[in-house]
């Protein structure tokens, strides 16, 4: 990198400026190709554009440089501008222009004007070629569909012109849109035979990356910032350039090993998206980096590494959580994070979630960070089941092998009676949190940006079962005209009120199938069972003789119902066999297939109004 910088000055920051902006290199591709990942393929598909320039392109025709994914930052504008540099240099007395579309309409008026000059230019011996990037903003969720509709028939209205022109006068103007399919999908939908049957497909810029790919790509990418010498780093750490690449030698390794984590799937990885991670990633690092910190690259032993990010855990819950408002039914669920210790049964939670309706306290959600080898032995074990027996209950585990996670959550999926909600991080890349204390929750959330979202769907859920059983075990009022049993007249229940607890109640207990593939029978009557405590109170309070319910008698009528019904299947009801989802499996069907189970024992006790 250090001969390219000196061979190709202005090039090298070209690249550098792009990539910290994540934005297409504006230089030739023969310049450039020694630093892309799949460059022989790349230089392949511009070779084979280049010749298909006399025989392929004629007059007026529009063209698109596409991609048939639906993610951003696929290469289809670095294709784009490789082309017209490509075309700029094979047509000396040429023309190009590259615009940036805006959907406004001073950027309508300017795409018109722009395409008019460029037109104005073209003669028979002046070829034109017009490329138009961005017009995916027309795509933009906040645009409503009749909007998009006049949008899409004003940009096709100005392109149509000016290609009909160019055809009839059989000028060399070439037009060349740059869209992913999100825009195409809306071509298609709104205009088919407006602008989508008008439009040639040119060049496809999806190209594949496997994992040695990517790697390449990341050693690039930070040499290119160390040579540059961005955010000072030189100047930071003064003693040995050897602590930078040990630094930046285990973070590539810790990151590539992680992609899976990380959420990059290497088979729809996206350049776009690798330049922006590894930017902040970058960012966040060196920010405020120096030779001091950079000692604590050896960052100690295994224990003490596990303990630190354990404390670092507790403290990113408590900064990060405000306190949440979820509305059921007109009614409000307020979620607020306590880092306090709870104990539970004799076991004390790193910190837990309070769930309330006004002051009341409808229950709570105890928190686990820990960064144990192994969770399925030991104090642990005892712990974590001693939770769920009582609790949804959120485990953030910072897990060391990789090869025994699955096999050790599996076990807890078998065992539980309630869910263990389960954020996973790998302690060998979010070690680095440690280094850059004061950056530690931004590098954080840049490995894992949806951390916070998905505690955020543990509490919504959690919060809907709290609300259901609340509701479930307020009183029945008896209508002032009907006497109460004491009084001698018969238990009164109405119908939609009844019909409403029970589909309550069965909504929770499928709650926790919908949560995996299959659950123990005894997991679920457990359930079940702890669902319909809330129940026999509200009965029990208008006079209703207990019990009603035989767990085992309703437990076998629905899972009977469920196989009957195509959404569950088992082969024994023995406690450790297993309920099994099908495919149709859905909580509604569900309660409604189920709900009459338990709707037909208390109408045997009492008088049901309309």
């Amino acid at each position: 990198m250090e001969q390219f910088q000196s061979e190709k000055p202005e090039v090298f920051n070209k690249i550098r400026q792009a990539w910290s902006l994540a934005r297409p290199i504006k230089a030739p591709y023969r310049e450039v190709n020694r630093i892309l990942i799949r460059s022989s393929e790349i230089g392949r598909i511009l070779n084979e554009k280049e010749r298909e320039m006399k025989d392929t392109l004629y007059p007026g025709g529009i063209y698109s440089i596409f991609s048939e994914k639906t993610q951003y930052g696929m290469g289809k504008s670095q294709f784009a501008y490789f082309l017209k540099l490509i075309y700029e240099n094979a047509t000396p007395r040429g023309l190009t222009e590259y615009h940036i579309f805006d959907p406004s309409d001073e950027g309508f008026n300017d795409f018109n004007n722009q395409l008019r000059i460029c037109f104005n230019k073209c003669d028979t011996n002046k070829e034109c070629y017009f490329f138009v990037d961005e017009i995916d903003l027309i795509n933009d969720p906040k645009i409503s569909e009749e909007e998009k509709v006049k949008l899409i028939e004003r940009f096709g209205n100005i392109l149509i012109r000016t290609s009909e022109e160019a055809y009839n006068k059989e000028l060399p103007f070439y037009i060349f849109l740059v869209l992913s399919n999100r825009i195409l999908e809306d071509f298609e939908r709104f205009a088919p035979h407006r602008i989508k049957r008008r439009i040639n497909p040119f060049l496809r810029a999806d190209i594949l990356f496997d994992e040695g790919d990517i790697e390449t790509f990341a050693v690039n990418f930070f040499a290119i910032q160390w040579i540059s010498n961005y955010k000072n780093i030189r100047t930071k750490l003064r003693e040995y350039d050897y602590r930078f690449k040990e630094l930046m030698g285990n973070l590539l390794t810790h990151f590539i090993e992680n992609l899976d984590f990380l959420r990059i799937d290497i088979q729809s990885s996206v350049v776009g998206d690798l330049v922006e991670r590894l930017r902040n990633i970058f960012e966040i690092v060196f920010d405020g980096v120096s030779d001091n910190h950079l000692e604590t690259i050896n960052l100690g032993n295994e224990s003490d590494v596990g303990k630190a990010l354990e404390e670092l855990l507790k403290t990113y819950l408590l900064r990060k959580n405000k306190p949440y408002i979820i509305h059921e039914n007109g009614n409000r669920v307020s979620v607020s994070y306590k880092n306090e210790e709870k104990s539970i049964d004799g076991h004390k939670t790193d910190g837990y979630y309070d769930f309330r309706i006004g002051d009341n306290e409808i229950g709570l959600m105890p928190v686990e960070i820990t960064a144990q080898k192994k969770i399925h032995s030991g104090r642990k074990k005892k712990q974590l089941k001693t939770f769920t027996e009582e609790h949804i209950t959120l485990l953030i585990w910072i897990f060391t092998d990789k090869n025994i996670v699955n096999s050790e959550l599996e076990k807890y999926d078998e065992e539980v009676t309630n869910e263990l909600q389960k954020i996973l991080l790998p302690r060998d890349l979010i070690q680095y949190t440690l280094m850059v204390k004061d950056r530690a929750f931004s590098l954080l959330e840049e490995f894992r940006k949806d951390i916070m979202g998905d505690i955020e769907t543990f509490l919504k859920k959690y919060a809907k079962i709290l609300f259901n059983r609340w509701m479930i075990g307020q009183p029945i009022v008896i209508p002032p005209t009907e006497k109460t049993p004491d009084e001698g007249g018969a238990a009164q229940v109405n119908l939609e009120d009844l019909e409403d607890r029970v589909s309550r109640l069965l909504e929770n207990v499928f709650q926790f199938l919908d949560g995996a593939s299959k659950r123990n029978h005894r997991g679920m009557k457990t359930r079940i069972e702890e669902e319909l405590k809330n129940l026999t109170t509200p009965l029990q309070n208008i006079g209703i003789e207990l019990p009603l319910f035989d767990l085992n008698t309703i437990y076998r009528e629905i899972a009977e119902t469920l196989r009957s019904a195509g959404l569950c299947g088992y082969n024994r009801l023995e406690d450790n066999s297993f309920l099994v989802k099908k495919d149709a499996f859905a909580i509604n069907s569900a309660v409604d297939q189920c709900k009459r189970v338990i709707i037909s024992r208390i109408e045997d006790k009492i008088n049901i109004t309309a």
